[in-house]
């Protein structure tokens, strides 16, 4: 690997041609990226730091073999199981850093070409303003400042800046495409690619937070795995707990969907997954229990992602009072879509259904 670096690094005319990996692990980009450098620098000093940790543990080793496993254990293990955890093991925080570029990326797909985004300084978010940039290669990302009311040097109309950007009065007409971290969202100023975007919902709407459109509120929702979708069965005892894996479709045109995270600590509009117990036969049945589980990342029209459910026998009142346990028997399980404090999407988006048996 530090062989491949180095001659990855020695070639400056180089291009990155491969899938680029959707964070970044090098905590020191802000020092190494600048206006006239580019990612070979980058690899350099990974290939850098690498090659003199092999030096390290080959001089420990030769001068005592033990003294050499214990440089090697501290110099490879640990900074392995971190990377492993900070890369593989994504939380839901860390995805939404990558909301901007995955949002960039994704209007280019449909909509064309953005060459440049204009990015607001006053996020003071040195991080993803680099992170960015090493996720969008082919975008350029000229810097202004909204709280001066700067000027926007990008004729794409694109925008990275804070929530209450298109409030400004130097930039009238702003829509908000999606909203990122507790700082970053995506914007689109009036011209061509606003339009566009409209006409495709892919712009909240004005005003947001507040209701979806009901264009919105079309997609679809499936199980992934076990129990089979067929037979949707599940035996559960009083104190025991399930996770089912789900698939989530953003099949409608009027917005996009803001996840709970991305809303904040209080998710009101967010849309979100639902699950409902009910006991005794249809029509007549009633709910005994709920809950939530989130979308990873806001979605996009046309997006899809996976989420997880935990299903567990905890009745009303659980949080409060202290688990609070569902009797033995036989329940339904509703799983569906909803726009938080707003209203459920049963009508246009079909909901899974799961027979629980509750044992004591």
């Amino acid at each position: 690997s530090a062989l491949l670096g180095l001659a990855a690094s020695a070639y400056w005319g180089g291009t990155i041609r491969g899938t680029v990996v959707r964070t970044n692990v090098f905590g020191l980009s802000e020092l190494v990226f600048g206006p006239n450098t580019a990612a070979h620098l980058v690899v350099a000093v990974g290939v850098g730091v690498a090659v003199a940790a092999l030096v390290v543990v080959v001089s420990a080793y030769r001068l005592l073999p033990v003294a050499g496993v214990i440089v090697a254990v501290g110099a490879f293990v640990a900074p392995s199981v971190r990377a492993y955890a900070d890369v593989v093991g994504l939380s839901s925080a860390d995805e939404l850093l990558q909301v901007a570029p995955n949002a960039i990326t994704s209007i280019q797909r449909h909509f064309g070409p953005v060459p440049c985004v204009s990015w607001d300084s006053s996020l003071d978010d040195d991080w993803q303003f680099y992170n960015t940039r090493l996720l969008v290669p082919g975008t350029v990302f000229p810097v202004f400042n909204s709280r001066r009311g700067g000027p926007l040097l990008c004729p794409s109309g694109v925008v990275v800046s804070g929530r209450a950007f298109g409030t400004r009065p130097a930039y009238p007409g702003a829509r908000l495409v999606v909203l990122g971290n507790d700082l970053a969202a995506v914007w689109v100023l009036p011209g061509a690619l606003q339009t566009a975007l409209d006409r495709a919902g892919w712009l909240l709407p004005a005003g947001f937070p507040g209701p979806l459109p009901d264009s919105a509120a079309t997609g679809t929702l499936r199980l992934v795995g076990s129990p089979s979708p067929s037979t949707a069965n599940l035996t559960l005892s009083q104190h025991d707990s399930r996770t089912l894996a789900v698939s989530v479709s953003h099949t409608g045109a009027g917005a996009p969907w803001p996840n709970a995270t991305s809303i904040g600590a209080v998710p009101e509009d967010a849309v979100r997954i639902g699950v409902s117990w009910y006991q005794g036969p249809a029509p007549a049945r009633r709910q005994v229990a709920a809950a939530r589980a989130d979308l990873p990342v806001p979605l996009l029209p046309g997006q899809s992602e996976g989420a997880t459910v935990t299903v567990a026998p905890l009745a009303f009142g659980s949080t409060v009072t202290g688990p609070k346990y569902l009797a033995p028997g036989p329940y339904d399980i509703e799983i569906s879509l909803i726009q938080e404090s707003v209203r459920t999407w049963e009508a246009t988006v079909t909901p899974i259904w799961i027979h629980v048996t509750v044992t004591g």
